[in-house]
């Protein structure tokens, strides 16, 4: 069976967005275990929806919406079966446009966030930066940087941890979205 143009798009898109939904959703869980396994039922989302999708727009937004609500659904049903405890972002948080209190507010998160990054060594920050905003592998920064993985590794946990102690995860949450979507 040959592949139709449907099918050659869909895996073009695939193969370019794929890297940054991982990162992206390892950013935001606080376990690897199950960024691949959320990030294949994104992808089956996004498939069962690619006919009905106007290719000639964007379709990163489209995308981002089924990574943020499968990760809400994950929550959910972590929070359920008890293995993992984090709050819920309201569902009317991400429901309602947002207002000029919100865009205010999420430039203070912004700023709390940048304050606390800018307080940490350079290489560190660099290295979270890279992974963080500009969607690279361990592997691909340790390059990059000269450096070993495993330094990478470390290096990014100990961000994440000290980010964790200084903002709730709800507050981190709403900086991984405003940082992905602006």
């Amino acid at each position: 069976m040959t592949p139709t143009e449907q099918d050659i798009a869909f895996r073009r898109y695939f193969d370019a967005s794929y890297p940054r939904v991982k990162a992206y959703l390892a950013n935001v869980l606080d376990t690897n275990l199950h960024v691949d396994d959320i990030a294949q039922e994104v992808y089956i989302k996004l498939w069962n929806k690619w006919d009905t999708l106007d290719h000639s727009l964007n379709t990163d937004p489209y995308l981002f919406t089924i990574v943020r609500h499968t990760i809400i659904s994950y929550f959910r049903s972590a929070k359920t079966r008890k293995t993992v405890v984090l709050r819920e972002s309201s569902e009317e948080e991400h429901a309602q446009e947002e207002s000029a209190s919100e865009r205010i507010q999420q430039k203070e998160y912004i700023q709390v966030y940048e304050q606390t990054l800018s307080n940490i060594q350079m290489d560190k920050q660099r290295c979270f930066r890279l992974h963080w905003d500009g969607g690279l592998t361990y592997r691909q920064i340790a390059e990059k940087e000269g450096i070993s993985v495993k330094t990478v590794e470390r290096y990014i946990r100990e961000i994440k941890h000290i980010l964790r102690s200084r903002l709730d995860v709800k507050t981190l949450y709403v900086i991984l979205l405003i940082r992905l979507f602006t």
